[in-house]
């Protein structure tokens, strides 16, 4: 009798463990996306270049580089441009060293049962045509290295999203309110190197809500604003902040009260207040409501390889 009351509660006790073992897959639960910091990334694919060419023309070849976008924004055609420098077009020819990408450049994306998937990869070359082929023309005198650099500069977006909670019933002391007015909010953002964190809700007085934010770089890159590849004093650091919901009036006196604006970070951050007028608000009892947080920005980044020039004798 006592084994036979002993088998249903070892099973039950294996079902429990079996349950608090369980981890969620990346990309599931309650975020709306796959995460992560990364843009495009960008490599250099074998052979283009290769390791080692030799001199005085002998040896054409072409660069080729694998574009693969691990953050959640499609870049649209001619929003990414390449650039090609280390080496010059008097000792190795070739085509223009610059190169506008007319191809989109797919995201990840998170379908509806939280399963993440990869955009394709995309591929640009440089000096693949018979005429235009890259090769060092001149004689030297021994083996010299040389250094390869590609910068690439893309036209990105993070987009981000909390609950918000409003409620205009002001003091509450006869209720358990169903959200908080006054404290830290989780904030979801779309795989991306610049992100919000540190969201705060805030009371702010009859018919208005504050909260704050932090605009962040955690990228490797380097962030502006302006023309493609720009980094003049003026671009640098520079990131549009565009702030909305479905329900009330947002003003952010960051953003020269307005909901949309630039800023400009400094050591990687810049925090941005804003308020919500609920004054047209209708309803008493409080309720959630998504805000809604644009990024938008150029990115720069680049990848460097090594050449090494034989003298051919």
């Amino acid at each position: 009798m006592k084994s036979k009351q002993v088998l249903p509660l070892v099973i039950i006790l294996v079902s429990l463990i079996l349950a608090g073992c369980t981890q969620t897959q990346p990309g599931s639960g309650g975020s709306p996306f796959c995460g992560g910091i990364d843009g495009i990334e960008m490599k250099f694919v074998e052979g283009g270049p290769p390791a080692e060419v030799f001199d005085n023309n002998q040896f054409p070849f072409e660069v080729t580089l694998r574009l693969l976008n691990k953050g959640e924004f499609t870049v649209q055609p001619s929003d990414t441009k390449i650039e090609l420098s280390g080496i010059s077009q008097s000792d190795f020819g070739g085509p223009s060293y610059s190169k506008i990408v007319a191809e989109a450049v797919p995201s990840r994306q998170k379908d509806q049962d939280g399963k993440c998937t990869e955009g394709s990869p995309i591929h640009v070359s440089f000096g693949v045509s018979p005429d235009e082929p890259f090769k060092y023309k001149h004689s030297l005198p021994g083996n010299t290295p040389f250094t390869l650099r590609a910068d690439i500069c893309y036209r990105y977006k993070t987009l981000s999203t909390t609950q918000f909670c409003v409620d205009k019933l002001l003091p509450r002391f006869d209720r358990e309110p169903t959200c908080k007015i006054d404290e830290a909010k989780t904030v979801s953002n779309s795989g991306s190197p610049v992100q919000v964190a540190n969201f705060k809700q805030d009371p702010g007085g009859e018919n208005k809500l504050t909260f704050s934010f932090d605009v962040v770089h955690k990228g490797t890159g380097a962030v502006h604003s302006g023309a493609l590849c720009d980094t003049a004093f003026q671009n640098k650091n520079k990131v549009h902040v565009k702030v909305s919901a479905s329900v009330g009036a947002i003003t952010c006196s960051t953003l020269g009260g307005t909901n949309e604006g630039d800023v400009v970070l400094t050591e990687n951050k810049r925090p941005v207040t804003c308020s919500m007028n609920t004054a047209s608000v209708s309803g008493q009892r409080e309720f959630q409501t998504p805000i809604s947080i644009e990024l938008s920005y150029n990115y720069k980044q680049h990848e460097d390889t090594a050449i090494l020039v034989k003298h051919l004798r």
